[in-house]
């Protein structure tokens, strides 16, 4: 077997790998560690699907197990993340650790077994809808140039911006708004809802990458990461749901609809 046919499934181990140290670091509470890993997975993510485009090595165990490290990377560690930020939400005096840092100092004991508390387990419903979203992917051969719902890697870069951004500025930033419980419960329901939404989103992963033919993709591009070397880890919620609305308004330009679709639409 040729060397370069393994290429792609070793960069989607790399992303794996990327996620395990996303997982280690959020336990330790070293939050930059956890985003700049997940950045790295999304790296290698974009990189093996394009190399294996290259290449033409499309293989149904490349496809599996390229899901297997997106839902460890882009799956579990944003809901880790949300579950940290919900207990830092109900202990905002202990800001700046990881939750099992707390849990070892404060947890009781009853009954024989120790008490976790329950409001931060509804974080993990992003991971239970990262998990849902990606095996319909798998079961959908249509999405090429689109997705249906929001993808995994944009969703968890999308919940570490609010992370990052209470990393940065303390609990004091908005007002303690990052500290509200209500409003990171809104975050996981919003975030879970569009991975799974019947909505169609641009894809960057493109066959070809003509300017003429992704000038929305690049104008999208631009403007995202202006908007982030301005404003920093703010700007990221803001490009997600201008990605979300710009999709809608050139649905057709960006060629999002099926041919059938628009034969229906007329």
């Amino acid at each position: 077997m040729r060397f370069e046919k393994h290429l792609p499934n070793i960069l989607t181990l790399l992303n794996l790998f990327c996620g395990i140290l996303a997982i280690f670091y959020n336990i330790l509470g070293e939050m930059p560690f956890v985003f700049m890993f997940v950045v790295f997975g999304l790296i290698f993510d974009f990189l093996d699907g394009f190399l294996a485009r290259l290449l033409k090595v499309h293989s149904q165990i490349g496809k599996h197990l390229d899901s297997l490290a997106d839902v460890v990377t882009f799956g579990i560690v944003p809901g880790l993340v949300m579950f940290n930020m919900l207990y830092w939400s109900q202990m905002p005096n202990n800001f700046g650790h990881g939750f099992f840092h707390y849990y070892l100092d404060m947890a009781t004991l009853e009954n024989g077994f120790d008490i976790i508390p329950t409001l931060p387990m509804f974080g993990l419903l992003i991971t239970l809808a990262s998990a849902y979203r990606l095996a319909k992917f798998n079961a959908d051969a249509k999405q090429t140039n689109y997705f249906i719902g929001l993808a995994t890697p944009a969703n968890a870069i999308f919940i570490l911006s609010f992370a990052m951004m209470l990393h940065e500025n303390g609990p004091e930033f908005l007002g303690g708004l990052l500290m509200n419980s209500y409003f990171l419960i809104g975050i996981t329901l919003f975030s879970s809802m569009m991975l799974n939404a019947p909505i169609r989103l641009f894809s960057m992963k493109t066959t070809h990458y003509g300017f003429r033919d992704n000038l929305f993709r690049y104008i999208f591009v631009v403007f995202a990461l202006g908007a982030f070397f301005t404003l920093g880890y703010a700007s990221i919620p803001i490009s997600v749901v201008i990605y979300i609305l710009f999709s809608q308004m050139f649905s057709y330009r960006l060629g999002l609809k099926d041919l059938e679709d628009i034969v229906h639409d007329r």
